[in-house]
């Protein structure tokens, strides 16, 4: 399903971060990733767009966000196996990943078939 994500004072306080996942078909998505600032003048604009290309660009989505893409990645084929559910060993550090999968069982509107995501 599409979706959404909004992070306020994401890289830093002022900058609000969106991420929005669509899918292409059963395996594939399509992830567009933003930022935003209020600006009350073009000059502040473009100062932003100036700090985004120099700082925020290489720093938050070149050396930060693109290690999740990568580790969504590699795990595409372990989830890939239905038994893997039962074999993967979660730690404590993976507290947010136990919320999430908690969120979503909470709110799933059951499980889709790939026919009627189209």
């Amino acid at each position: 399903m599409p979706s959404c994500l909004k992070i306020s004072g994401f890289p830093a306080d002022g900058i609000t971060f969106f991420e929005w996942y669509v899918p292409i078909h059963e395996t594939t998505h399509r992830c567009f990733m933003t930022f935003g600032k209020s600006c009350a003048t073009a000059a502040e604009a473009e100062a932003f767009t100036h700090d985004f290309q120099l700082r925020w660009k290489p720093l938050a989505i070149e050396g930060f966000l693109m290690q999740d893409v990568m580790a969504r990645e590699s795990a595409q084929g372990f989830y890939q196996n239905d038994r893997a559910w039962l074999e993967e060993g979660l730690v404590e550090d993976d507290f947010m990943l136990i919320e999430w999968r908690k969120l979503c069982s909470r709110n799933n509107r059951g499980i889709q078939s790939p026919e009627a995501a189209f």
